[in-house]
Order: C-alpha cells, then structure tokens, then sequence
C-alpha cells in the first residue's frame, strides 16, 4: 500500500488542475524475469504485471484502478549480434487524476521526441532494437512507436506515432551509460544521455 498526499501546483505552459489529493493506493506487482542482464541483454525475456487500485474507503481523494504491462525480450545472434524488444499496455479506469496518467516518449518507444512527452490514460507501444556488441560498446538502431489515449474502447495498434533512433551504450564501474538520438515521423530530433537504467 502506498500512502501520502500529493499537491499539484499552476506550472506555467502545463494545463494542469491545482488540487492536492490523499493518496491511498493498493499495489500488486507480478513479475516473471529471465533476462540475462538487466542493461545491456542479450538473450531472456522479462515481464511485468502492475496493478493499482485508489479506494476512498482507505481514505484517497479519488477513486481509480491502473493496470500495466510490460515485457522486453533479448534474442542474441552470432558475431555479438542481439535484437531487442520491448512491448508496453496500460489500462486505467474511473477519475483517474492526470498525476497518475502514462507517460510516454522516446527514446524506446518515441525516438524524437523528449521522455514522458505524451500523456494519456491508456497506453500501448512497441519497439525493436538490433544491435551489435563490439569492443564494449553496444550500437544500436531502435524503431518505435506508441500512442496514448483517453478511452480504452479506443485502444488499437492503427495510428501509433513512431520514430527511429541510433544509440551507443556502455557500461562503466559506475552504472551503463548511453547516449542515443532519435528523429520522429514528423521530423523532430532529440539527443538522450541516460546513466543507469534507461
């Protein structure tokens, strides 16, 4: 369970309400994970079942339930070649407050565009990744695409928005480190620098 209060406040250039809310929330996790290296794998699959459920009974604000899935997948090839997947569905339903909306953006799932660009109540998005591990590096040419949306009766794969990217990773003593940039169906360009997990 997950208790706390959580105060939104006017940010300028951001639509959001101004509220502050008792945050009550039940959470459940299963998880299911076979990937050989949490960074940078190269054969396994993981995946993961999150649920959450805000009550008023327990004392929450606002009443609402989220679901999501996720999973990622590592097939690896001969010469140090690997591809990667990566497949994400959330569900929600009821008020659910736009803090607790999916977010999505690149570089997995929308290379271009900046991280957690989009939000929604439901989401769903893939991704593909071959690479190639070479002197410790790993290169990598990423497609994906995703869309949020407001209803789940809308849900389906027809008009994902996608992008394509080019990343280089590394691990270090420290933690893994990529750098990695992406253009969108639309022309946008953006440069990620992620350390630790991306």
């Amino acid at each position: 369970m997950a208790v706390g209060r959580i105060d939104s406040k006017f940010r300028p250039g951001l639509d959001l309400p101004v509220r502050a809310d008792d945050y009550r929330m039940l959470t459940g996790l299963i998880a299911w994970d076979r990937l050989d290296d949490r960074d940078l794998p190269t054969s396994g699959v993981a995946l993961a079942l999150r649920g959450e459920r805000a009550l008023r009974s327990l004392g929450a604000s606002v009443e609402y339930w989220r679901l999501l899935a996720d999973g990622r997948a590592a097939l690896g090839l001969s010469h140090g070649f690997v591809v990667e997947g990566s497949a994400l569905l959330g569900l929600s339903g009821r008020d659910v407050p736009i803090y607790d909306w999916y977010r999505l953006g690149g570089p997995v799932f929308r290379p271009g565009r900046p991280r957690e660009e989009v939000w929604g109540r439901q989401v769903v998005a893939l991704a593909v990744a071959p690479a190639c591990d070479w002197r410790g590096f790993r290169v990598s040419l990423r497609a994906g695409a995703g869309k949020v949306f407001d209803d789940r009766r809308d849900l389906s794969l027809r008009g994902l928005r996608g992008g394509i990217g080019l990343g280089l990773a590394r691990r270090t003593p420290f933690a893994p480190v990529a750098l990695e940039a992406g253009v969108d169906e639309e022309g946008h360009a953006a440069f990620y620098l992620s350390v630790g997990r991306w």
